[in-house]
């Protein structure tokens, strides 16, 4: 059976077999890993502990998101983990910028599928992959 080769080896980023974690900008208790996975660093309220992966879901069929709760508010935020993966493993956006999928596929929010891009460059590009 033939392996299929990921984006990382693809565009030449490698495998090194670790996830690499970094911060989350305002929300300290959790970090982004460059597959787009998202855990807590600290005890949380309920079950939740320090490693814990967070349970994802999809917005409008299409978009992966995640509840985060902000040490100063008592009601969690609902972010977006192809932004998040962006800003942690990209930098800062600039004015305007919206996450662009290299894929064309939203749901693979890994750290090789997402840049920022200029809203008209993300939309061309998005519609060259819509069925």
């Amino acid at each position: 059976m033939p392996r299929s080769i990921g984006l990382s080896a693809a565009f030449g980023l490698g495998d090194t077999g670790a996830e690499s974690w970094r911060p989350i900008r305002g929300f300290p208790n959790y970090e982004v890993s460059d597959l787009g996975r998202i855990h807590r660093l600290m005890p949380g309220r309920g079950l939740a502990r320090p490693g814990h992966l967070l349970k994802t879901r999809i917005d409008q069929g299409r978009w992966v998101s995640v509840l985060l709760f902000s040490p100063d508010r008592p009601l969690p935020l609902q972010r977006y983990v192809g932004r998040l993966v962006a800003e942690a493993f990209w930098g800062a956006p600039q004015p305007g910028a919206v996450v662009e999928y290299l894929t064309g596929d939203p749901l693979d929010c890994r750290a090789c599928n997402v840049r920022w891009a200029r809203r008209k460059r993300a939309l061309r590009w998005r519609r060259s992959y819509e069925p």
